[in-house]
């Protein structure tokens, strides 16, 4: 018989701690161990990037990634391309035309690739003049002089006196509200589940972009929203699917998450959006 031949592993002590070293590097880097951690990481002062467990539609691990800003250190605009020339842009274009620190839809818009769905006024320029009964939420930014108004909010159309407030800010923008202001799911029980973009505020007044490329359903996505660590109030839905998108563009670095398409249709990188919320530095 012959001697059993000596393991490459064990003749080769350095190959262990080679591999020890590997190992950690990889569940360091994996998505499910960022997801579990569910902490902060400030990219800069007032800025923070956050990923977080969820649950898919199939009840299997996923991710939602959130951009918090606090809108004392940065301001919000809102850029819509049915302004003078604008044109839809990819979210990575609008950042890059408008020196955008981040970015994420500003709502759904109709057939005619222009025109959201809700209310949306740039300064005296209407992208869409009508205010929607169903939609519960307005986001608005850049208030008057009086500096009692915060400089950005999400409102609660039942919380909030939103016909007083929506003039004295610059910009608004309406969509459909996901959670309330007492911190309440107003979302109805649907069956169709595919990727979100949301924008929702916390108790202290910072601005969160939210994002979840996996499919869920979007009352059930604002139900584990409310049980994370976020503090989170008044939040609304912005876009669907893969035309669902965010963007953090700081320094040399630029992170897109994207709606989750197929094979032919890889979202949000591509996807021109006519309009968009965007954050600059103050």
């Amino acid at each position: 018989m012959h001697a059993p031949l000596p393991s490459p592993l064990s003749s080769h002590p350095r190959w262990l701690c080679l591999l020890c070293v590997l190992m950690a590097l990889l569940g360091m880097f994996s998505p499910s161990a960022a997801a579990v951690s569910g902490s902060w990481e400030e990219v800069e002062t007032g800025l923070d990037v956050g990923v977080f467990p969820v649950k898919n539609i199939q009840g299997e691990p996923a991710e939602v990634a959130i951009i918090r800003i606090d809108p004392i250190l940065f301001s919000f605009v809102i850029l819509t391309a049915s302004m003078p020339g604008e044109q839809p842009r990819t979210l990575r274009e609008w950042a890059n035309t408008h020196q955008l620190v981040a970015a994420i839809n500003a709502g759904m818009y109709r057939e005619d690739g222009l025109t959201h769905t809700g209310y949306l006024r740039v300064g005296s320029h209407l992208n869409n003049s009508r205010i929607v009964e169903k939609f519960g939420a307005f986001f608005v930014s850049e208030p008057d002089l009086d500096n009692t108004l915060p400089s950005a909010a999400v409102l609660d159309r039942d919380a909030d006196p939103w016909e007083t407030l929506l003039p004295r800010y610059e910009m608004a923008v309406q969509n459909y509200r996901l959670i309330d202001a007492d911190r309440r799911v107003r979302w109805l029980e649907d069956s169709t589940a595919h990727g979100i973009s949301a924008v929702g505020c916390d108790g202290v007044g910072r601005i969160l972009f939210i994002h979840c490329r996996d499919a869920l359903r979007c009352a059930d996505f604002a139900a584990q929203l409310l049980a994370l660590p976020l503090d989170l109030r008044q939040t609304m839905y912005v876009e669907g699917g893969t035309q669902a998108g965010m963007l953090l563009n700081v320094g040399r670095e630029i992170r897109l998450w994207e709606g989750k398409g197929n094979f032919w249709n890889v979202g949000a990188f591509d996807a021109r959006l006519p309009n968009v919320i965007g954050v600059k530095r103050r």
